[in-house]
């Protein structure tokens, strides 16, 4: 098992982060809290990987994961959940989305892997999905739509932002890219 440093933030109910927390403190500094501004509060340079309940008491997941973006956090972000969600893996933002019940051995080592992904790897990830949804609203909506579109204005917008943060220039990430899926 490699060397595990930093700290797992766990944001869920009491009655699951016990187990979270057992399961990677061997190897992690573990932080648990129980709602969105504890979650916002703990976030601290050292966070590898955030562990985030999509049932989180008091907002979902993509709000609160809207929230770590806009405060500049890049770091990979686990959504655990009774489903996977949108069932978009394409579109999904996260890093990574587990069903429960989640096994220990499934969570450890789904920390493991994304904790060793740089900031960078995470924003090109957020890159893609956020360029994805762009596309599909750019499909269903007229252009006049898209104008008056909230959440396109801002899918586009940390779109632009990203681009910005992204070190490789566009062109080489877009051939990264096309590399990628043949």
């Amino acid at each position: 098992m490699p060397e595990s440093t930093g700290t797992v933030l766990i944001a869920t109910a009491p009655e699951r982060d016990t187990d979270y927390a057992a399961w990677l403190d061997a190897d992690w500094t573990v932080t648990t809290v129980e709602d969105s501004d504890e979650l916002m509060d703990a976030v601290e340079p050292d966070v590898a990987v955030v562990l985030l309940d999509r049932e989180l008491a008091d907002g979902d997941a993509e709000s609160l994961l809207d929230e770590l973006r806009g405060a500049g956090i890049d770091r990979p972000v686990v959504v655990v959940g009774e489903d996977s969600g949108s069932g978009d893996t394409l579109g999904s933002r996260f890093s990574e989305e587990l069903v429960r019940p989640v096994e220990e051995s499934t969570l450890v080592e789904t920390t493991e892997t994304m904790a060793d992904r740089s900031d960078e790897t995470v924003q090109k990830q957020e890159y893609l999905a956020l360029a994805a949804s762009q596309a599909a609203m750019e499909i269903e909506l007229s252009p006049d739509e898209t104008d008056e579109n909230e959440t396109y204005e801002q899918v586009t917008s940390r779109i632009e932002q990203l681009r910005s943060r992204i070190d490789v220039p566009l062109e080489e990430f877009e051939d990264e890219l096309a590399d990628s899926l043949t």
